[in-house]
């Protein structure tokens, strides 16, 4: 009796795993090679920032191309810091990230594709509060940067998984660990030393949205036509017969042909 107490968990379960792995049915409008991926995240900040910048809120989109376990492509991350206390009402500081991006998807073929993302690129770090001023506020024209802004590197880190809501259309939810390294900005305005080094982590949720891919399109009449993909080789398209044309005068037009 105790363990038909727990049949239906463990069937439920079974189920939800199955579900998961099942792989998405192949077809002429399958998703093609390209994701085109937009997530937003929030979370903390660290490093020589850790007493100055608190709450980054990151906006990223990225591009890549991949249809199985593996993806490569590029993107672009702006981060927005908010000042800590006693500099809360200060302007935000900004950190922007173009990087090169390759993915190792699990499951490649299923509903829920968990993976791990590696990113390397530059950083460009810029305070853009008022107290860091370097050109004084009635000599400084619209457009200009009265403040310093550092340049440098970074490397992220992002796992997370996809869950697939339609064909070309999957939730992103993940997680991501930034370190950068710029050239030092002076901070003695707000009674702190240079600094350089920092680093970041999100929360994310986003959506990847793939392309259905093309064909080359139909000969008609019940021949069989190729479509080509980059990734996975020709597809056979096999459209339906013409009224009055018999099996075997298919096949004939597919010899002719």
């Amino acid at each position: 009796m105790r363990g038909s107490r727990h049949f239906p968990s463990v069937l439920g379960a079974g189920l939800l795993v199955a579900w998961a792995a099942r792989p998405v049915a192949a077809s002429v409008d399958a998703p093609g090679p390209w994701h085109v991926n937009l997530n937003l995240g929030a979370g903390g900040a660290g490093g020589d920032f850790a007493n100055t910048v608190e709450k980054p809120v990151a906006f990223d989109v990225n591009l890549s191309k991949g249809s199985r376990a593996w993806r490569f492509g590029a993107g672009l991350e702006y981060s927005s810091m908010a000042m800590k206390p006693p500099y809360a009402a200060e302007n935000d500081w900004s950190r922007m990230s173009t990087y090169a991006l390759a993915s190792r998807v699990f499951n490649h073929e299923g509903r829920v594709r968990p993976y791990l993302q590696a990113r390397v690129g530059l950083a460009r770090v810029h305070p853009r509060s008022l107290v860091f001023l370097v050109i004084p506020r009635e000599d400084y024209e619209a457009g200009e940067n009265p403040t310093h802004a550092a340049n440098g590197f970074g490397l992220s880190l992002v796992p997370g998984a996809e869950i697939g809501l339609v064909p070309t259309l999957s939730l992103d939810l993940s997680a991501a660990f930034t370190a950068y390294s710029t050239s030092d900005l002076d901070l003695s305005a707000i009674g702190q030393p240079p600094a350089g080094a920092g680093n970041e982590w999100h929360l994310r949720g986003g959506l990847t949205w793939r392309p259905r891919r093309g064909t080359r399109g139909y000969r008609g009449g019940g021949v069989e036509e190729e479509g080509t993909d980059a990734d996975d080789g020709p597809v056979q398209l096999e459209l339906p017969l013409a009224p009055g044309i018999a099996p075997d005068g298919a096949a004939a037009l597919r010899r002719a042909a």
